[in-house]
């Protein structure tokens, strides 16, 4: 028997939007996101505590993520 308590970050966006002159670009923002970050459990790191007792063929595991990007318009 365990304690399957868990606490876990899904997800997280962070930008920036850098103040430009309006002659070229009209808005410039830089951005980073990420997916399944972090989670705290006292559960074995085996088990997946979203996936419950039923683990079977329709389970996947959680990739964690990260993307990072420029927003440019004009």
């Amino acid at each position: 028997m365990q304690n399957a308590a868990y606490l876990r970050l899904k997800n997280i966006t962070l930008g920036y939007t850098v103040p430009v002159s309006k002659r070229y670009i009209e808005k410039l923002r830089f951005y980073i996101s990420g997916n399944d970050i972090w989670e705290h459990s006292d559960i074995l790191k085996v088990f997946d505590p979203e996936a419950g007792n039923n683990v079977g063929r329709n389970y996947y595991p959680f990739f964690r993520t990260w993307s990072f990007g420029v927003n440019v318009t004009l």
